[in-house]
């Protein structure tokens, strides 16, 4: 009988198949023959056989497939340790924790939600390195459920208190230990230096939101914040948590910019930069805001006004932006009936204007009946004498339809700089003009709130009576925001042209070295030195509230750059440019290397936006998003 050899048998058998079963024998003597009956009964043992180890086989392998996966997924070792031994806390530990590695299993899950909520896949964020976790439960009680311990690069120690094993819903405590202590892992803490209050805070905002229920726990009483301490300098960690949230709201990614700037040093800055404002603003909206405790215990977040937001024709852009920072501030409908003046509404609210054969406006209020009652503002651009008097006109008319209350938004106090008398004659003319908003029949809710943003001098607040209440804000922030993402923001030096500018600003712009010139004379010219400072190497900033002609921005720059100034940009609140004098900066080929390279204005003078459009090297703030907050006061 001659033999054959057959190949490894398919997984499924098929039913025709013509192979037959290899035997072996220690004889040479040939065995005898099978029957037909034996032969398949061999064939069927064979093929389950097969099967039966080839679904192990298969199983096995997925088995170390998914094991490695787990494995490279969480990218750091992690040993645990249990010191509280034979105690009950330390043997439920063991039971339920340890011999089904039940706590790696929740620090990787925890770990895994924390690293997709602070570094998204993209490059803009920095993803903070972890290589070894140390798990210890103690054998003592902690003053704290968790802490964690940095000691050495990149590995960390996340001590569990043993309290948390004795109570009846021990897993719920320890679970959310370890998601706690796998956040705080995750968060840059500016080199250990950022306030222990805020980490806490961030970590319970974290951890809470990424519980397996998706809902904030809440366990007691939320105080409300303390008016006498800042919003996230709170001791309650919840408190902390509930004011982040707020501002996570108000500025979507606020906790992973602020995540990312404490990569480096602390400076309080850094939360005004991450949220694009001032934090300190956003925090008195909080205070003043209605807060409420729901039946829970757990405390909602303010509730915010809707605002009517009336416009001047040239600040239709900005108010446009503004309105797109909240949906209770939206502009539905503009009527563009006349020519001297344009006002806009919320909610079919229009202000048409013809003028008398005089030349004065005759102005009227649609549907003035329906403001009563309601929240409105009155986005202002004083850009010319022409448009003060119609302006004042319907500032005037608006709180007296019985508005709940009332804000004028004017981004430039334009007679600013027009503040002191120093021969006599001089007319002050800030203090006439301070004199005309505090005129502004009060509301109902109170007198008018008078938003200005970077006003010439602060003094200026004292020209202004009791009837109207000025909110002097400032759009540093957005420039701090700004340069920190230049590729070359640790070479930042901020330039000041004169003491006044220094005196303005410096307190805003204290972690930047600095540079002061001034002016000094030398017969009959004024020359711009540098008081002191070093710009050799670096990307120089010059900073002031505004710029008129532009003369001394380009005398510094000049000296700056004799000085070694790598780059030279510069950064005003209000580009005011009478008679297009913005043209002596833009970008020209021949002297391209001696321009300044970036040139920062915000949108407080729209007639400047418009004339700079595209125009290298200028490039426009805006302040949208803190007029938007500023109306919530």
């Amino acid at each position: 009988m001659e033999e054959k050899h057959h190949l490894i048998q398919p997984l499924l058998l098929p039913s025709t198949t013509g192979a037959t079963i290899i035997t072996s024998s220690s004889s040479s003597t040939a065995a005898p023959p099978l029957d037909d009956h034996e032969l398949n009964k061999l064939k069927l043992i064979s093929s389950n056989s097969v099967i039966i180890f080839r679904l192990a086989l298969v199983f096995f392998i997925g088995m170390v497939s998914i094991w490695a996966n787990l494995e490279s997924s969480k990218g750091f070792t992690i040993t645990i340790v249990n010191e509280s031994g034979n105690t009950i806390p330390g043997k439920r530990f063991q039971l339920f924790y340890v011999s089904n590695d039940e706590a790696s299993r929740i620090l990787i899950k925890a770990s895994f939600k924390v690293e997709n909520f602070l570094y998204p896949n993209d490059n803009n964020h920095t993803k903070k390195q972890v290589n070894h976790i140390i798990l210890i439960l103690t054998g003592q009680n902690l003053t704290d459920n968790v802490i964690v311990e940095s000691i050495r690069d990149h590995e960390f120690i996340l001590k569990v208190s043993p309290l948390l094993m004795e109570g009846t819903n021990f897993g719920h405590d320890i679970s959310l230990a370890l998601r706690r202590g796998m956040t705080h892992i995750w968060i840059w803490d500016s080199h250990g230096h950022a306030p222990k209050n805020l980490i806490n805070g961030i970590v319970e905002y974290i951890a809470s939101n990424l519980g397996d229920s998706g809902a904030v726990p809440s366990s007691g009483i939320v105080e409300p914040p303390r008016l006498a301490t800042a919003c996230w300098k709170q001791d309650d960690p919840r408190a902390v948590a509930e004011f982040l949230d707020y501002c996570e709201h108000q500025r979507p990614g606020f906790i992973r910019r602020l995540n990312q700037a404490m990569k480096n040093d602390w400076h309080d800055e850094i939360l005004d930069i991450a949220l694009g404002l001032p934090i300190q603003n956003l925090c008195t909206i909080y205070h003043t805001s209605s807060i409420h405790l729901s039946v829970g215990g757990k405390m909602e977040r303010p509730k915010k006004k809707t605002v009517m937001l009336f416009y001047c024709g040239e600040a239709e852009e900005l108010a446009r932006n503004v309105a797109a920072q909240s949906d209770l501030i939206q502009l539905q409908s503009i009527n563009w009936r006349y020519t001297n003046l344009f006002l806009g509404k919320l909610t079919s609210f229009s202000v048409k204007t013809r003028s008398f054969d005089d030349g004065f406006p005759n102005l009227f209020i649609n549907n003035a009946h329906d403001i009563r009652g309601q929240h409105v503002a009155f986005l202002a651009s004083f850009s010319s004498t022409g448009v003060i008097f119609e302006h004042l006109s319907v500032i005037y008319a608006l709180p007296m339809l019985f508005a709940a209350s009332f804000t004028v938004v004017l981004p430039f106090f334009p007679t600013g700089s027009f503040e002191r008398i120093e021969e006599e004659g001089d007319v002050a003319t800030a203090f006439t003009l301070a004199r005309m908003l505090s005129n502004i029949p009060i509301s109902r809710g109170g007198p008018t709130s008078l938003v200005v943003y970077d006003i010439h001098a602060l003094q200026e607040r004292f020209y202004f009576s009791d009837t109207v209440l000025p909110l002097f804000e400032t759009g540093i922030p957005l420039l701090k925001q700004r340069l920190h993402q230049l590729p070359e923001s640790d070479k930042i030096i901020v330039a000041f042209p004169d003491d006044g500018a220094w005196k303005r600003f410096h307190k805003l712009l204290d972690h930047f070295p600095m540079v002061i010139c001034n002016k000094v004379r030398e017969g009959d010219k004024r020359i711009v030195r540098i008081k002191e400072g070093e710009p050799a190497g670096c990307h120089v900033v010059i900073v002031d509230d505004l710029v008129q002609s532009g003369g001394t921005l380009i005398e510094c720059q000049k000296v700056l750059a004799a000085h070694g100034a790598a780059k030279v940009s510069a950064y005003v609140t209000h580009g005011v440019f009478p008679k297009k004098s913005w043209e002596r900066f833009v970008h020209k080929s021949e002297d391209i290397e001696k321009a300044f390279t970036h040139f920062w204005i915000t949108d407080s003078c729209p007639v400047t936006v418009s004339a700079i459009a595209d125009k290298a090297p200028f490039e426009v703030l805006s302040l949208a998003g803190s007029i938007a907050n500023a109306l919530q006061i």
